[in-house]
């Protein structure tokens, strides 16, 4: 589309319109998203700070979950753990044979702590 081929009215209406998508807070993104889909090579620092920062967030994000995950694991482990030794303390179990962990029969469950 070549701007000469239009009238100054409409081309003073683009201008009106262009103007006013960007001015307005409800449209601004999408117009620069739009106008960076038509330009590529056009350098929209708003945009890429938005990008960039939401990058950063989302991989700050990823790092939290899963070093929550780890911290999970690792109380479980801590939890069946304290089970296993306070069930040798109290003698209901002799050695670690006795005690099922995953899904071996054995002859007490650490997951309901009863004896099988």
């Amino acid at each position: 589309m070549s701007l000469e081929d239009i009238s100054l009215e409409a081309r003073d209406e683009l201008a009106l319109l262009a103007k006013q998508l960007s001015d307005n807070p409800e449209t601004r993104k999408e117009f620069l998203r739009l106008t960076q889909r038509v330009k590529p090579n056009m350098v929209i620092p708003e945009l890429q700070l938005e990008d960039f920062t939401n990058k950063k967030v989302n991989q700050a994000e990823e790092r939290v979950m899963q070093l929550e995950n780890k911290l999970r694991e690792k109380d479980i482990r801590e939890h069946l753990e304290s089970k296993r030794r306070a069930l040798k303390a109290n003698g209901i179990a002799r050695n670690d044979e006795d005690i099922q962990e995953d899904g071996r029969r054995s002859r007490f469950s650490l997951f309901n702590n009863s004896i099988i």
